[in-house]
């Protein structure tokens, strides 16, 4: 019954075999590169979504109004965890003292290191500031190291510090 597949004689026999190693061979190697496609595209998703937490964190900590505190805590809780976000309002008092104001903004971004569960992102802010102590709408250009973790409510930034302090024209 199988001989009008198969072949009657030993050439048709192996060639027969060898189309069916050759068809499981393509067939494993479609499933391979699909999950290398899949697994590039979730790696992109990855280093997409830290790199949106991160910058929406530069914005909001670049970002302040010494008369609504308020504004940036809760942007800043809403991507940050407790211990950043505790960190920044610490320095609310200086803020408040220097009666400053600031409009943060991010210039670029560059992912120094990423893994599915954490990412360390490099960012360059510009913002644009007035104190009491400084000409309204002073120019700062700083360089930022920001550590985003995954967790259960999605990329929190867990870590950060300034590289280059913000100051100078951006």
């Amino acid at each position: 019954m199988l001989s009008p597949f198969v072949g009657r004689s030993a050439v048709e026999r192996g060639k027969s075999a060898a189309i069916v190693v050759l068809l499981g061979l393509a067939v494993l190697s479609l499933q391979q590169v699909s999950s290398v496609r899949m697994t590039a595209t979730r790696d992109q998703q990855d280093r997409d979504g830290a790199t949106k937490v991160v910058r929406r964190f530069a914005i909001a900590l670049t970002t302040y109004d010494y008369a609504h505190p308020a504004v940036q805590a809760r942007e800043l809780a809403a991507i940050s965890s407790s211990a950043v976000s505790d960190r920044i309002a610490g320095a609310g008092g200086d803020v408040s003292a220097a009666r400053a104001s600031s409009i943060g903004d991010v210039i670029g971004t560059v992912i120094a290191t990423s893994t599915s569960s954490r990412a360390e992102v490099l960012v360059r802010t510009s913002q644009i500031v007035s104190t009491a102590y400084s000409a309204a709408g002073t120019k700062l250009a700083g360089l930022l190291d920001v550590t985003v973790s995954r967790t259960p409510r999605g990329w929190t930034v867990t870590d950060y510090s300034w590289l280059a302090s913000p100051g100078g024209e951006p």
